[in-house]
């Protein structure tokens, strides 16, 4: 269980980091931001008992949704603001330059269709000999029949399901009729993604009402970083 107080001031904190760094440290910005009245929000700084109202579970999700921030992230305290960083890549360079970086473990071996469609095999033990600023990547060992040669030979795959999909990139689509497809993300909205495939350029659109999940990945990691674990 969380101190009540302890989580109150906490979520405070974290409420005066956001309103600093994203919004020049303005709280009706950041009023507006997340679709509140500055009145109501001006409660959470009050100063007399009477008026003064803590940030709730409620409002901290709101925050935290209206904020692009993952959930509960308000309820803990942080030592860094790299999540408040709105670019991705100065974030995970931030991150990489102290040093918050992970193992990336191998999980899967799956072949890969001239369609890109990925098959897993098996699940693998092991590790890649690479660090990843996603706390929840994994890896692939990719074996199929594809022309690309970064695809074939046992190469990999990294997914980073904390990553934000990049235009012109690779993301692993998980379809909810159980297929797997390796696409270039072009463009989502609330009710489709549209991406393509990666050798004809041939353009697809996928329904959220299809979609399970699509996550950033990417491809090119030699097997000689690929260390399966040993019975």
């Amino acid at each position: 269980m969380f101190d009540s107080m302890t989580i109150t001031e906490t979520r405070l904190e974290n409420t005066n980091k956001i309103i600093e760094r994203r919004f020049g440290g303005v709280r009706a910005r950041f009023a507006r931001h997340i679709g509140k009245e500055a009145t109501t929000i001006g409660r959470w700084w009050a100063k007399q008992e009477k008026h003064k109202k803590n940030i709730g579970h409620q409002s901290a999700r709101h925050i935290e949704s209206r904020c692009g921030l993952p959930e509960g992230w308000l309820d803990i305290k942080h030592d860094n603001t790299f999540d408040l960083e709105e670019k991705p890549q100065k974030k995970y360079i931030l991150k990489a330059e102290h040093g918050d970086t992970h193992i990336i473990p191998l999980r899967y071996s799956a072949t890969l269709s001239q369609k890109f469609q990925l098959s897993i095999i098996d699940n693998k033990k092991g590790k890649l000999m690479l660090l990843s600023t996603d706390g929840d990547a994994y890896a692939f060992q990719l074996i199929g029949h594809n022309p690309n040669p970064i695809l074939t030979k046992k190469w990999g795959l990294v997914v980073e399901p904390d990553t934000p999909l990049a235009e012109d990139e690779y993301t692993i689509i998980y379809l909810k009729n159980g297929e797997i497809l390796l696409r270039m993300f072009t463009y989502q909205d609330e009710e489709k993604l549209l991406v393509s495939h990666p050798v004809t350029g041939e353009q697809q659109e996928i329904l959220r009402s299809q979609l399970d999940k699509a996550l950033y990945c990417y491809v090119g990691i030699p097997p000689s970083k690929i260390m399966e674990a040993t019975e």
